[in-house]
């Protein structure tokens, strides 16, 4: 998820466990004031702190590395205790016990990576045991019906009496529970969606090896479906506000996976191909080999029918050295090209709620 989400996360997750006044409001206990906020934020946001290596690293590097040891489960765990047991002799006056700073340390880090791996691009939770990238899929990775809930209990909480009691001592824990009431939700809007698409393919007689959806910017009603056949990707879209008889329309995206026969042999490739799910495009740009995750979409979207030889795509990596013989030792990130220039939000909100999409050939 974005920083602000992982802040606002990790600063109800210290509110929620530093202060005792908020939970059980007696003057006699100790208060950590707007410390546990920040302190919370702070920790909430630490693990991606992994980004300060990026120019240290390669591109296929710094893309195992995000997102990578820093946000395993195992990880988190081990530094748990240390990092307790320094903020128990750094604030002692405090009077809080090692278990209230282990919870508060194990909470805000572990957290952190739980909401990242239901976005999209993928964490690495299992290392150092395995480098397998969860990603589920079901949330956008800045969505507002997440984060300003979250926000606004969170702060709530903050504001105290004269006598120093908190006005809504419970003000963060009902904004942690329907934050994650919401999380609860995008599962099942995601489940709802998945079951469309394959209702659709079917009808279509299209065949596929894989199947996943990805919200799209900011929500969790309209969404995207891809469908992997080994050759193509199909790509369409399906809202949960679209009427029953709406017929779901695909488009076809080459993969081009003959494009460089070297390409997976490269470390640049090997881990694009690791990173992408299956789920990618090979091409040219400016005469140079490309490599596009499709995963991720594009600047005009796919509500529309779009050229396949489009460079607008989010993301689009420069396969390094720039010739098509390979094989393919690095990669940098190259900046979408758009000769529309602008994202169509007017169409997004439009087919959000369940507005007839584009009319376009199935491929």
């Amino acid at each position: 998820m974005d920083s602000v989400t992982q802040f606002v996360l990790g600063a109800a997750i210290g509110e929620a466990t530093l202060k005792p006044s908020s939970l059980n409001s007696t003057p006699d206990k100790p208060r950590f004031g707007l410390g546990a906020f920040l302190l919370g934020g702070l920790f909430g946001t630490l693990p991606d702190l992994d980004v300060l290596a990026r120019p240290f690293l390669n591109g296929p590097e710094a893309l195992g590395f995000h997102r990578g040891l820093s946000h395993s489960l195992f990880f988190c765990s081990l530094i748990t205790l240390p990092l307790a047991l320094l903020l128990k002799r750094v604030y002692p006056k405090l009077g809080l016990s090692l278990k209230r700073w282990s919870a508060f340390v194990w909470l805000a880090l572990n957290t952190h990576w739980m909401i990242d791996s239901l976005t999209t691009y993928g964490t690495q939770v299992f290392l150092p045991f395995s480098d397998f990238p969860v990603n589920v899929g079901s949330v956008f990775i800045i969505d507002p019906l997440y984060t300003v809930p979250l926000l606004v209990g969170t702060l709530v909480s903050l504001f105290r009496n004269r006598d120093g009691r908190p006005i809504r001592p419970s003000g963060v824990l009902f904004a942690l529970g329907i934050s994650t009431f919401y999380l609860l939700l995008t599962l099942g809007s995601k489940y709802a969606v998945l079951q469309r698409f394959k209702a659709s393919l079917a009808r279509e007689s299209i065949a596929y090896d894989q199947l996943i959806t990805v919200p799209t910017p900011f929500n969790s009603i309209l969404w995207y479906g891809y469908a992997d056949d080994g050759t193509d990707v199909w790509v369409a879209d399906s809202s949960l506000l679209d009427s029953s008889q709406r017929r779901i329309t695909w488009q076809r995206i080459p993969k081009n996976s003959g494009l460089f026969p070297q390409f997976g042999e490269g470390p640049a490739g090997r881990r694009l191909l690791w990173f992408s799910r299956g789920f990618y495009r090979l091409t040219t740009v400016d005469g140079k080999p490309a490599f596009i995750d499709l995963r991720f979409g594009r600047l005009k979207t796919w509500l529309k029918p779009v050229d396949p030889e489009g460079t607008d795509y989010v993301f689009l990596f420069a396969l390094k050295p720039e010739k098509p013989a390979g094989p393919y030792n690095d990669f940098g990130r190259a900046r979408p090209q758009s000769r529309d220039g602008e994202v169509p939000w007017r169409l997004i909100l439009h087919r959000v709620f369940g507005g007839a999409p584009a009319a376009g050939p199935r491929k």
